[in-house]
């Protein structure tokens, strides 16, 4: 593989992360909105303590998730800027030979 390739790669996973964080990110305040909804009568005593604890674990596995999905496209911003650092040196590099 090229570095041209590489960075292609790294653009498009990138790209695909962060469309999965902001998928995260919407599904995630859609399904707070949905059981905030739910009013008490529906689940009294036990049933809604049950129902507000498996809320809370939901929203905190997918607060993990998230926070992983945006270090994972921190890293692949940080690995695209320096294979495009790369290229710029091995243009400039086959630009002085050249001349």
């Amino acid at each position: 593989m090229t570095m041209e390739q590489d960075l292609g790669a790294i653009i498009k996973a990138e790209s695909d992360i962060n469309g999965r964080h902001d998928e995260l990110s919407t599904l995630t305040t859609r399904l707070q909105n949905e059981c905030e909804s739910v009013p008490h009568s529906v689940w009294q005593g036990g049933a809604r303590q049950s129902f507000d604890q498996a809320v809370a674990r939901l929203h905190e596995e997918m607060r993990k998730t998230n926070q992983s999905l945006a270090m994972i496209g921190e890293v692949m911003q940080g690995n695209r800027k320096h294979v495009e650092e790369e290229i710029a040196n091995q243009q400039q590099s086959i630009g002085g030979i050249a001349n």
